[in-house]
């Protein structure tokens, strides 16, 4: 029994997936949905209830499994079920279009689930790799040319961070002598490749957590599938990147200052990153997955901090944890908001749609006694561990960060208020889609309000209760106050300038666009080289011809070879060199 609690997060999704097909084939597709949406509610209750620690031995189930469950592991498998139930009820329209897509939903829930769960290097790959090039169904599950596209990329990133993963984790793997998680976590932090094993791996899960440069993928892949997926994609799936982490690197075992500046340096990139390019896109899923990108720096700037000082590890591990689950849910209700505006078009859903996007984004940008402040208390205590200088600089850092999401939360509820006519018509439910739809809106609205108040600072020591004193109120109030002053003004000023939306300063998917603009110029630049050099060697080649033709070389070494192998020369050859070998003897003695 105790091993079924532990194996069922991972073999229901999978069983559901082959049920899916014999449903459908038995003529009963209206179960698919309800069976596709109990897919999570194994990991839910392992989450709640289970052990901690190792889970019992199954050697017989994939190259000897082993599945743990730690604080940081129980924080994330909550996040995770708690946003795959919500999108799973909200999902019954695309489940019951296609038996194909009811299993693709199910495969990538399993392989998040199994990646959070697994205890050794061959487990931790083998689903990551089923919940990453799984999750392709669901990018292209509406088959135009923009989600083929967003595909297109999605799998070419996908490959370049397995390729870079793969390698990572077999050298980690050859350093430690072993496949277990924390026995190759403390063998690398005195690895003779140390500096090539942890960029292999920390490069390789920045593909799937959006770190820039390797965030492109992500503002194409997020927007272009269905709004439940992409509330998966966004709130679950991308956490596997932190999940990667925090199960590999040796965080608390070495102080290691220039993966920490590296590490925190890429984050703040990406956090102002995503805010900048967001605030400048024409659609709500859009603005969504480049705050996304904005919010994962802020989680990689934390896993930067662990790598400052060993004490300082265990603080900012559980704030980066707590973090991840706060942004979660709330960021998964932002993403089915936009799908419940599509539903309700009149003016009483519009505002009530607004008010439920309005307190998530504000929990987002840790707005006082939201999911957010809690979120930012952890982190500024991490911070603050690890002293000057860090402590001081970062904090005014991740203010500067607060007031850019707060920034992608005001253009988030424009564009709701003016939703995009396109994404409506293509989003809209029907009667029964839309009560689904609303069901797990209100879901993850209920898990932004209560989860990150009540379940880390319980699970996790390290993680302080939640202190509700009048100057952190104010620290966490004036960056919300002055991103909202800023988005006012610029709404002012583009009312008065009468200025109509278009097209965005940058375009969604950004170096992506920069390079699929570039490519003609390099095709023709490679096609120029190839002519002058072919012209090159031709002119070479006659020119070479012309001269044998005159001279004729070949006909003079003819000659020369012919007298040179005669008897007599060569006799007389032999001669000179012995007399000239004698003479050189007889002079040395």
């Amino acid at each position: 029994m105790n091993a079924l609690l532990w194996v069922a997060p991972i073999a229901w999704p999978l069983l559901v997936a082959g049920l899916v097909v014999a449903f459908w084939r038995g003529g009963a597709p209206r179960l698919v949905p309800w069976l596709v949406a109990s897919g999570p509610l194994p990991a839910l209750l392992l989450a709640a209830l289970g052990p901690r620690g190792p889970a019992p031995a199954l050697p017989w189930l994939l190259l000897d499994l082993r599945l743990e469950l730690e604080v940081t592991s129980r924080i994330l498998l909550l996040a995770t079920a708690l946003v795959w139930s919500a999108a799973g009820i909200a999902a019954p329209r695309l489940t019951a279009e296609r038996w194909s897509t009811a299993c693709l939903w199910s495969l990538p829930l399993a392989g998040n689930v199994g990646l959070i769960l697994a205890a050794d290097l061959i487990s931790l790959y083998s689903f990551y790799a089923v919940m990453t090039f799984s999750a392709y169904g669901l990018v292209v599950h509406d088959r135009t040319d923009a989600t083929r596209r967003a595909g297109r990329v999605y799998v070419v990133m996908a490959v370049l961070g397995e390729a870079m993963l793969i390698s990572g984790l077999v050298l980690a793997a050859g350093a430690a002598g072993s496949t277990d998680n924390a026995l190759v976590a403390t063998a690398l932090a005195d690895a003779d490749r140390r500096e090539l094993i942890v960029g292999l791996l920390t490069a390789g899960f920045a593909v799937k957590a959006g770190v820039v440069p390797l965030h492109v993928w992500l503002p194409l892949a997020h927007p272009a599938a269905p709004v439940p997926a992409s509330a998966a994609l966004s709130g679950a799936m991308i956490k596997a990147g932190l999940v990667g982490w925090l199960s590999v690197l040796p965080l608390g075992a070495v102080s290691a200052t220039g993966w920490a500046v590296a590490l925190i340096t890429a984050g703040l990139a990406t956090a102002y990153t995503g805010a900048l390019i967001g605030v400048l896109q024409d659609r709500a899923k859009v603005v969504l997955a480049y705050s996304s990108i904005s919010q994962m720096g802020l989680i990689t700037v934390l896993v930067g901090v662990a790598f400052v000082a060993p004490t300082a590890a265990p603080i900012a591990v559980a704030g980066a944890v707590t973090y991840a689950l706060h942004h979660g849910v709330a960021k998964g209700a932002l993403f089915l908001g936009v799908g419940v505006r599509s539903a309700w078009g009149g003016a009483r859903g519009r505002w009530l749609v607004l008010a439920g996007a309005a307190f998530a984004g504000l929990s987002l940008t840790g707005a006082p006694l939201t999911s957010g402040f809690v979120a930012k208390a952890a982190m500024k205590e991490a911070v603050a561990t690890i002293g000057a200088p860090w402590a001081s600089r970062l904090t005014t850092a991740l203010t500067v960060a607060a007031i850019g999401t707060t920034l992608l939360i005001a253009r988030v509820l424009v564009l709701l208020a003016r939703p995009n006519e396109a994404d409506r018509r293509a989003q809209r439910p029907s009667a029964a889609g839309e009560r689904s739809l609303v069901a797990g809106w209100a879901l993850l609205l209920v898990a932004t309000a209560v989860a990150t108040w009540t379940v880390p600072a319980r699970w996790s020591t390290d993680v302080p209760a939640p202190a509700v004193y009048p100057s952190a109120l104010v620290a966490a109030t004036w960056p919300v106050l002055v991103g909202t002053a800023l988005a006012w003004a610029t709404t002012l000023l583009a009312r008065r300038r009468r200025t109509e939306p278009g097209t965005p300063w940058i375009p969604a998917g950004d170096l992506v666009v920069l390079a699929e603009a570039a490519a003609p110029t390099a095709r023709h630049l490679a096609a120029w080289v190839v002519a002058t050099t072919t012209a090159a060697r031709d002119r070479l080649g006659a020119l070479a011809g012309r001269f044998e033709a005159r001279v004729r070389p070949g006909e003079g070494f003819s000659r020369v070879d012919v007298a040179l192998r005669r008897w007599q020369v060569a006799g007389g050859l032999f001669l000179l060199v012995g007399a000239a070998l004698a003479l050189a003897l007889g002079v040395a003695g």
